[in-house]
């Protein structure tokens, strides 16, 4: 999927460049990149080195070239930092963004995988013996990225998993008519 990270990060920066609980500060954004690299440089540095290397010091122009320096999966997740801390002031404007970001971040994170093998060997009757009879299943589910999902995490997983053993059982059950 080709992601617009311009049209992404206009849309972000419109949301935090309003006055108020929303507004993002240089040091304030700075910080939540931290929270994602720990050794990016603090306010004072990242300024610095823009002021030397005659880059422009704007908001706009230095929050932009902060995302792009990271991969995909870490700028979904600075978003997702800047976004959980202005939820309650701009729900509507953060739940469309947040769904623009889970189309990027759907085929590559969360991913879990359940991977089940059930070998039986099953007697029909007292005379016909099946031959072994395999079963492999392989399903790939996504978790959503929502904050307010990651408590529902662990019931999912098991809730795939009862699914699966439940097939599995039934499944052997047909091959044994």
């Amino acid at each position: 999927m080709s992601v617009n990270w311009i049209r992404i990060y206009n849309r972000f920066f419109k949301i935090i460049n309003e006055q108020g609980p929303a507004y993002f500060s240089g040091g304030r954004f700075i910080s939540k990149v931290k929270e994602i690299d720990p050794y990016f440089p603090d306010y004072t540095q990242y300024i610095a080195e823009r002021n030397k290397t005659k880059k422009s010091t704007s908001r706009k122009d230095y929050f932009f070239d902060i995302l792009l320096s990271f991969d995909e999966t870490q700028r979904v997740k600075i978003i997702d930092a800047v976004l959980t801390d202005i939820r309650e002031s701009q729900p509507g404007n953060v739940a469309t963004l947040e769904a623009e970001l889970a189309d990027i971040s759907k085929p590559t994170e969360p991913t879990q995988t359940v991977s089940l093998s059930n070998t039986h060997a099953i007697e029909a009757t007292e005379r016909k013996t099946l031959p072994e009879t395999t079963i492999h299943m392989d399903i790939q589910y996504h978790l959503p990225k929502q904050p307010w999902f990651n408590s529902l995490k662990v019931f999912w997983k098991e809730h795939w998993q009862w699914i699966i053993t439940t097939a599995v059982a039934i499944i052997s059950i047909i091959v044994a008519l």
